[in-house]
């Protein structure tokens, strides 16, 4: 029988031996200890199995007192006569902690939907997508009550509710932004754990299914723009930007618009003087800027030249070429051109236009001019699907796109000279 004195004498051998704890019932095992060369003492539970001796460790001497060691056989001894093998019991109970170990630590790395958010439109701002600011406060704000869940929990349930909130207070169109932005902000998070650019990371998102999946968007409050301005509308705007009405900044920028063939704002508003070459007549889009990633060379007639040499000589002739008021070293707001012409329609008691429609109203005239559809798409720099242009069609339609632009031009100057 084991004691603290006769452990305390046990001395180290050659070898390995276990003494032998003589409590116990045969047949249900008994507590040894083993004295290793080394000296170290360790308690084991042996028990016998399909006639082969099994230990299972207990715990080394100076961890675990006799007394301690007795009560864990004893454990043990009451597992075997109630048929279970303590050996495969524990196994299974460190296979259990491990589990809710990695689980603990999976709930505690898991992300927020308020981070998903912020990965998502990061991701959005690396791949050259300009709206990824648009789209970060619109989700904030429209998902406010759900940014601390972990993004896993949030249910289909409680998206359909804030859109719900959304369309009973009148924003039915916004309503079906929002639902797009949280469905690929979703599509995104279960990528993201498998993505080898995030494997790295111990932050998990743990989206199985995307939670916007089944919420319809709604297609009723969708309304597609038609407007196009009449020739004499784009006259009286043409006309007004010379008056008081207009900053020169955004009549300039509202009459390159015009000029440069219905170009996008944003590519406009961007412009810096270094992407304009009076030497070659002719203003380049950087990739960089342009919505479908393709660099894009525009034209300029000697309209275009005039304005823009007249437009140099009021302010910097480095940086934007319509730069923040308030801060020079960045371009003047995205939102300038809409709240003016907003202004300006309410004036002049104009059926209310965007931006947009006078890219339209470009497009729509210059097809009655009898520029080609082919021209007028690569003028205003259209991502064309077609096999061909997409990957084999290297032109760069220099040429006739100078050419429209002259016809352009002509209708323009013949419009602003004609009486109303």
């Amino acid at each position: 029988m084991l004691t603290d004195k006769l452990i305390k004498s046990l001395k180290p051998k050659s070898t390995p031996f276990y003494s032998r704890d003589t409590t116990g019932r045969r047949g249900t095992g008994t507590l040894v200890l083993q004295t290793l060369p080394s000296g170290t003492k360790t308690f084991h539970f042996q028990y016998y199995k399909d006639g082969k001796a099994q230990y299972l460790r207990i715990g080394r001497l100076t961890t675990h007192t006799l007394s301690e060691a007795r009560a864990k056989a004893s454990d043990y001894s009451r597992m075997l006569m109630d048929g279970t093998d303590p050996k495969e019991f524990v196994e299974q109970e460190k296979m259990k902690a491990a589990e809710e170990s990695l689980k603990k630590e999976q709930l505690s790395a898991q992300g927020t939907f308020k981070e998903l958010i912020y990965d998502y439109t990061e991701d959005m701002k690396v791949k050259g997508k300009r709206t990824f600011d648009t789209v970060r406060k619109a989700m904030e704000k429209e998902f406010e009550s759900l940014l601390d869940k972990a993004a896993s929990e949030v249910s289909t349930e409680e998206i359909a509710l804030v859109l719900s909130h959304m369309i009973k207070r009148g924003a039915a169109v916004q309503s079906n932004r929002v639902r797009s932005y949280a469905m690929t902000a979703f599509n995104f998070a279960i990528k993201h754990d498998y993505d080898p650019m995030y494997l790295g990371r111990k932050k998990k998102y743990l989206v199985k299914t995307n939670p916007v999946l089944n919420i319809p968007r709604q297609a009723s409050a969708e309304v597609v723009r038609e407007r196009t301005l009449s020739s004499d509308e784009v006259k009286g705007l043409l006309t007004a930007l010379e008056g008081k009405g207009f900053s020169s900044d955004l009549a300039t920028l509202i009459k390159l618009m015009f000029f440069l063939g219905g170009q996008r704002t944003f590519e406009i508003i961007t412009l810096e003087w270094k992407d304009v070459d009076f030497s070659k007549s002719v203003i380049e889009i950087s990739s960089q800027r342009s919505k479908n990633k393709k660099a894009h060379v525009i034209p300029m007639t000697s309209t275009v030249s005039e304005v823009l040499l007249n437009h140099r000589k009021l302010g910097d002739s480095d940086g934007f070429v319509f730069p923040n008021r308030n801060t020079p070293s960045e371009h003047m707001p995205t939102t300038s051109v809409a709240q003016c012409l907003r202004r300006y329609c309410e004036r002049a008691d104009v059926e209310r236009f965007q931006p947009k429609d006078i890219r339209r109203t470009v497009k729509t005239i210059m097809g009655e001019l009898g520029v080609s559809k082919l021209t007028r798409d690569r003028l205003q720099n259209h991502a064309l699907q077609d096999v061909s242009a997409k990957h084999y069609d290297r032109y760069d339609y220099i040429k006739e796109k100078r050419e429209a632009l002259e016809k352009w031009d002509t209708y323009l100057s013949s419009l602003l000279q004609t009486k109303r």
